[in-house]
């Protein structure tokens, strides 16, 4: 189980996003106009407003932020019979049991086990990257009437429910899904936490079964019109930083930083519709299993020479 935001407003926001600049607040143009008597701003090349830090210290007012805050400890123990003991730990199974639904189970088995320490060691696992953007559910919920809105969700819970069973089944983990201008972005690994000598081919494999699953849909149409979903994949290996993030007492969570993360993404940008592109390190560790063709080299930003990269295009067994 996961949330996601879908629908104009959002994407309205991450093109607001796209036009800002660091240490800068960016807006659109209807909120600059409800705040246009307490802030003044500047305009971007991309047409959206920036607030001007000018405001006194007397109008921002005191505020005490403390980063080393520490939150008040769990009540101690008291009851040490039998029943005590049985009792604190069924409060604690019911506690766990809501984080289940929404975290991956190797995310979920790695907190529990550090649990004593609040602390999970960093690590630098050799990872395959597998980003995934899905397209046509934003337009879908934008044109949908408001009685068919619950169908829209229980469509997009069914697709995601299917992509996430494609990966859990071959260890997988989907890290996060985020939305942005071209649809929903889905970050997804293999060989963190649980490595495997055939991760490649694992990810090769969940990719190639999510643009069955998602080419495969038959959505009901909406408004009058056909929806048409689609998306598009990119593949990359190499070292990732992977490492716990939050403070000890507070909130946490576990993520994955470093090129291949970097260069996934950059990658989608050149996807086709339904293709699958991969790094020349993907290719090497899967052409002896995957029909690929080869695309040339492609200036990725960030990179300071061109990446050869190929097309998946499906396992040499499953070819008719």
């Amino acid at each position: 189980m996961i949330r996601v935001l879908l629908g104009r407003t959002v994407q309205h926001a991450k093109q607001v996003e796209g036009a800002g600049m660091v240490g800068r607040v960016c807006l659109g143009h209807p909120e600059s106009n409800l705040l246009k008597e307490e802030f003044q701003f500047d305009q971007t090349d991309w047409g959206f407003p920036l607030a001007i830090d000018n405001l006194t210290d007397e109008q921002l007012g005191e505020y005490d932020i403390t980063l080393n805050r520490r939150r008040q400890a769990n009540p101690v123990l008291v009851d040490r019979s039998m029943a005590g003991l049985l009792a604190e730990i069924q409060a604690g199974v019911e506690r766990l049991n809501p984080l289940v639904s929404y975290l991956p189970p190797p995310i979920l088995n790695v907190l529990v086990k550090h649990a004593a320490q609040r602390r999970i060691e960093p690590d630098f696992p050799e990872a395959i990257v597998l980003f995934l953007n899905l397209t046509g559910f934003t337009e879908l919920v934008d044109r949908a009437a408001p009685a068919e809105v619950n169908g829209v969700i229980v469509s997009f819970s069914r697709v995601f429910a299917a992509i996430n069973a494609a990966i859990s089944s071959r260890e997988g983990i989907l890290q996060t899904v985020t939305y942005q201008r071209m649809g929903s972005d889905f970050l997804i690994y293999f060989g963190v936490l649980n490595s495997r000598s055939d991760d490649s081919i694992r990810a090769a494999e969940a990719a190639i079964a999510i643009r069955k699953i998602v080419t495969g849909l038959t959505l009901p149409a909406l408004g009058g019109q056909s929806a048409e979903i689609g998306c598009r994949m990119s593949l990359t290996r190499g070292a990732v930083f992977a490492a716990e993030f939050g403070e000890p007492r507070g909130r946490r969570g576990f993520n994955i930083l470093g090129d291949p993360v970097n260069t996934a993404a950059r990658l989608i940008t050149h996807t086709q519709p339904n293709q699958i592109l991969i790094t020349e390190e993907v290719y090497w560790a899967i052409a002896h299993a995957f029909d690929c063709q080869a695309l040339g080299e492609v200036m990725l930003k960030g990179k300071t020479l061109p990446v050869e990269i190929f097309a998946l295009e499906d396992r040499q067994d499953d070819r008719d």
